[in-house]
């Protein structure tokens, strides 16, 4: 029975992702009429909700909805920890809203780290939140399926004046002042189809609601920044073109340590410290290729890597058969992701060092015309609220 769940579920990603190549067509023609719905189901909300036939809610703050139109890894949360960073350095009190997705409290409005600590783990909260708590010192992070309520529990608890929401582009129950949307460069749209015949969680349409569009895993060869438009994308956004850039977040020391204990300097991208090194790598992230392919970049043997489905809670048993391959390759480390960590971070034993490795947001043009847009935003959001307050 696992067996046939995994056949199944190896063709579905195949056809979803455009990789089943004429395969299965039974398939592909029974995902069809689901996607078909699944669309006109879609576009009815959205009207639903431009007429406000559904209501919606708007806080008392400013707010900065992180999304994307397709299913998977467009950077979601690396990209919405930029934004916090960036705008809590502008002198903004600034909170973090995410769903918890496969957390227990996603159902629920709840407090992951009031910016001084991290109060759960990745079981209840789900483990882009535990991430992003763990990335954002002085940064409140919440979660909640609903993010209206979510943002008043933000406001109650911490009063901030921007709330910056992960994976919230479809969530139209809250209303934005400032709408990103993130775009794989170089398939923006999947294989064009919607789910499940596709990974489109919306028609490319949907893009007329979005204040920007930031191009992700954009190449290194975009001098000063410029970027070709895909083909769909609107030709009236502000389009800005980032990549993800790797780097060492942390090191947690194991019994057979190699590396030196000092930690590694976030000014820096630390991968001096595996280049050369032999390092079994494990991951459970939505594209685990990108990760080991990166790993290898770095300049780091990979002898091995177990790559498991996305937010995967790993077992003793699977650590164990990690450990156990490690040895048997003769590692000298063990590498992971930022986001595996977050559902490991309170196993404190290690057989070998513990390598982190996160992602952040890289723009080619050093993010100046990126930053002069949120300021921008930002300042006509505060002048919009103080002529209110006149009035």
């Amino acid at each position: 029975m696992t067996r046939m769940r995994r056949s199944v579920e190896t063709r579905l990603r195949a056809i979803i992702e455009g990789r089943d190549n004429g395969r299965w067509p039974a398939t592909r023609a029974l995902l069809t009429p689901l996607a078909l719905g699944y669309g006109r189901i879609m576009a009815i909300r959205a009207r639903l909700y431009a007429g406000n036939r559904l209501s919606r809610g708007r806080l008392p703050c400013t707010v900065i909805a992180v999304g994307n139109l397709t299913a998977g890894g467009t950077g979601k949360s690396p990209m919405t920890i930029h934004v916090a960073q960036r705008v809590r350095g502008w002198g903004y009190g600034v909170a973090v809203i995410s769903r918890g997705y496969k957390g227990t409290l996603s159902g629920s409005a709840a407090v992951v780290g009031d910016g001084r600590q991290v109060l759960c783990d990745a079981a209840a909260a789900g483990d882009e939140p535990v991430m992003m708590a763990l990335r954002l010192p002085g940064v409140p992070v919440l979660v909640g399926g609903d993010r209206l309520a979510a943002g008043r529990l933000a406001i109650e608890r911490f009063r901030p004046d921007v709330i910056v929401c992960d994976d919230a582009f479809q969530h139209l129950r809250l209303v934005r002042d400032i709408d990103l949307v993130l775009l794989d460069q170089d398939r923006p749209f999947g294989n064009g189809w919607l789910l499940p015949r596709g990974m489109l969680r919306e028609p490319p349409s949907a893009l007329a609601r979005a204040h920007a569009l930031v191009l992700t895993r954009c190449r290194d060869d975009m001098a000063g920044g410029s970027v070709k438009r895909p083909v769909g994308v609107p030709a009236d956004k502000p389009l800005f073109a980032t990549r993800h850039a790797p780097f060492i977040c942390r090191v947690v020391g194991g019994r057979r340590g190699v590396l030196p204990p000092a930690p590694v300097g976030l000014g820096s991208d630390g991968l001096g410290l595996i280049r050369g090194r032999r390092a079994f790598a494990f991951s459970g992230i939505a594209r685990n290729d990108d990760f080991r392919q990166g790993v290898q970049s770095a300049g780091c043997k990979v002898v091995g890597h177990l790559d498991y489905p996305d937010h995967h809670p790993y077992t003793e048993a699977e650590l164990a058969l990690i450990f156990d391959r490690a040895a048997a390759k003769g590692a000298e480390l063990l590498v992971t992701t930022e986001k595996d960590y977050a559902r490991l971070v309170r196993r404190h034993e290690w057989p070998l060092d513990l390598v982190v490795v996160g992602v952040r947001m890289a723009f080619p043009d050093g993010g100046g015309a990126f930053d002069n847009f949120l300021q921008q935003r930002l300042a006509a959001r505060a002048d919009r609220t103080q002529k209110g307050g006149s009035q």
